[in-house]
């Protein structure tokens, strides 16, 4: 085959091989329809990846969340790509066989794209994609040949194209808050002094010393404390007395008017006649 020679035969690996080789990594697209359901991209060919005109993908990879995931492109047949032989302008569709196209892998076409010349046709679906019991179809929306450069539109939609809405979770209510007891407050009463000791007031036998004593008063012969208070006397009944007999005073006679020597033999003079009771005539 002439193509297959040094100087001739220009085309390019499939959208697998360019996405392993990292050549355009800076033009690739990591698509996970798992998480976005539904996803319109516009493509361009390898051949027009130097092409300042457009910032487009040159490759999509499809992750399943396994091993053997698909990879798109648009396999637009001119440059370095203008002597492919299968699948001019048209869309591709290939997958791995393992190593998530990052590695060595046996790469297989699934599907042409498109609306002129060898296509499988302008959509495939892969059923239960990445085991999730959901289908993939990939759609081509439109290719356009006469833009510089030329495009394909591409259109890809997981399942009904939406979201399984998400439970809201349900907030368990708040517990209210548990009041804090109040502080109790400190005491405001300055404490009880310590009682003074008063003085041992029943230990003075002294009078004096007890009335000197502070706290201390004497009663009934004895020193005692004030904080005890006098003794109250005992009220006793009178005892009788039986009256003494008393022995009749001797009344010595009444002096007369004269008294002689011989009634008063004791008397010598005036006066002690007078001391004898005797009356000095």
């Amino acid at each position: 085959n002439p193509l297959y020679s040094d100087d001739t035969g220009k085309m390019c690996y499939n959208p697998a091989k360019n996405w392993q080789i990292g050549w355009y990594s800076d033009r690739t697209l990591l698509l996970d329809p798992q998480v976005e359901p539904t996803k319109t991209v516009t493509l361009v060919g390898i051949a027009d990846y130097l092409n300042e005109q457009s910032t487009d993908p040159v490759v999509i990879k499809v992750e399943t969340r396994l091993a053997n995931d698909f990879f798109v492109g648009f396999n637009r047949a001119t440059g370095v790509n203008a002597q492919n032989d299968e699948g001019d302008d048209v869309v591709t569709v290939i997958q791995v066989d393992g190593n998530n196209g990052s590695g060595y892998s046996q790469s297989r076409l699934r599907a042409k794209l498109g609306f002129t010349g060898d296509i499988t046709g302008s959509s495939y679906t892969i059923s239960n994609f990445g085991g999730t019991g959901v289908s993939l179809i990939i759609s081509v929306d439109s290719i356009n040949l006469g833009t510089v450069p030329a495009t394909a539109t591409v259109n890809f939609q997981y399942g009904s194209g939406t979201l399984s809405p998400t439970s809201s979770p349900t907030v368990s209510p708040t517990k209210a808050p548990t009041k804090s007891p109040s502080p109790t407050k400190a005491p405001t009463k300055s404490p009880t002094k310590a009682p003074t000791v008063g003085p041992n007031c029943p230990s003075i036998s002294r009078s004096k010393t007890c009335r000197q004593t502070s706290g201390c008063f004497w009663e009934g012969g004895l020193c005692k404390n004030q904080n005890s208070g006098p003794t109250a006397p005992t009220p006793t009944a009178p005892t009788p007395t039986a009256p003494t007999p008393t022995a009749p005073t001797p009344t010595a006679p009444t002096p007369t008017e004269s008294c002689s020597i011989n009634s008063c033999p004791s008397c010598e003079g005036g006066g002690a006649c007078r001391d004898a009771g005797c009356r000095w005539s």
